[in-house]
């Protein structure tokens, strides 16, 4: 009986020595898998290696028995990475999208590497910042709109030869590209003769005041400026009074600069009668008046 069940053990490890093989090489040479898992949305839950996601899209996983699967994101309720916290479909749509809030631009890696089974949300991509978010609004309103900074300031004080009178000063405006306005005060000189019993003079200086309204044929973002100029005056000795002539005004970074202007100007009331009336004469006694039609401007301001 002994040497029987010899004999049939042997014929039971003859018979059995393939599947025996088969077993030990299917065991050797079978995929290695890990344990992610994929919880969809119906409460199944499949488990496997995950090979790639696709974000927006789908899932694809190596099944235990070599087999691939594809799952549409959308079946996908979370993901689980071995022993790793689950991470859920709409954290898992938030980190593959660039993201971008009122203080910097935050980028992505396209691929989270989703092979490592100890892989954790903090670690999916590059997180980077695209820079300061104030000097990239500047350069983008800088180029988006074409504009320079204004050199021409909107308030601007000035002194010169001619400026309303023989020598006067100037406050000034520049509301806007096409319009300038400035009012300003000098001392006018004056040289009047009349016939009183004998021929006499009179001279000296009198205050004089006036405004003027300047059209810019140039925009407040350059340093040199040109305008067509339309003044009205106003000086005891001889009344009312309007000019018209050509300026121009050069503006240096720092704020100071020069201006010129040449022009004509004429008296447009009975200013032989206001002569007069300063003087204390009649009107009759003034003779000859010599009116000299043109003006000259020459100052700084700042």
């Amino acid at each position: 009986m002994l040497i029987i069940k010899e004999v049939n053990m042997n014929n039971i490890m003859q018979r059995n020595s393939g599947f025996i093989l088969a077993g030990l090489i299917s065991i050797t040479f079978a995929p290695s898998v890990t344990g992610d898992e994929l919880i969809l949305k119906d409460g199944s839950v499949i488990r496997g290696q995950l090979l790639k996601e696709t974000p927006g899209q789908s899932y694809r996983l190596l099944l235990k028995d070599g087999s691939e699967m594809v799952y549409p994101s959308d079946k996908v309720e979370s993901v689980t990475f071995g022993t790793s916290n689950a991470i859920t479909q709409s954290q898992m749509d938030v980190v593959s999208r660039p993201v971008t809030n009122g203080n910097q631009q935050i980028s992505k890696t396209n691929n989270a590497p989703i092979n490592s089974t100890d892989q954790s949300l903090s670690t999916w991509g590059a997180v980077e910042s695209t820079g300061n978010a104030s000097e990239l609004s500047k350069g983008w309103n800088a180029a988006s709109s074409g504009t320079k900074e204004n050199i021409v300031k909107p308030f601007s004080i000035g002194v010169g030869l001619g400026e309303y009178g023989l020598v006067g000063m100037k406050i000034g405006a520049r509301p806007a590209d096409i319009i300038g306005l400035e009012v300003g005060a000098g001392a006018y000189y004056y040289k009047v003769d009349y016939y009183k019993y004998k021929k006499k003079s009179e001279s000296g200086f009198i205050g004089q005041v006036g405004v003027q309204e300047h059209i810019y044929f140039t925009p407040r973002t350059e340093k040199n400026q040109h305008s067509l100029n339309l003044g009205q005056y106003y000086t005891g000795v001889i009344g009312p009074s309007i000019s018209i002539g050509y300026g121009y005004e050069r503006h240096g970074e720092s704020g100071i600069g020069f201006n010129f202007a040449i022009g004509f100007w004429y008296p447009v009331g009975d200013y032989k009668k206001y002569m007069a009336d300063y003087v204390k004469v009649n009107k009759s006694d003034i003779k000859d008046v010599t009116v000299i039609p043109v003006y000259l401007e020459l100052g700084i301001f700042f």
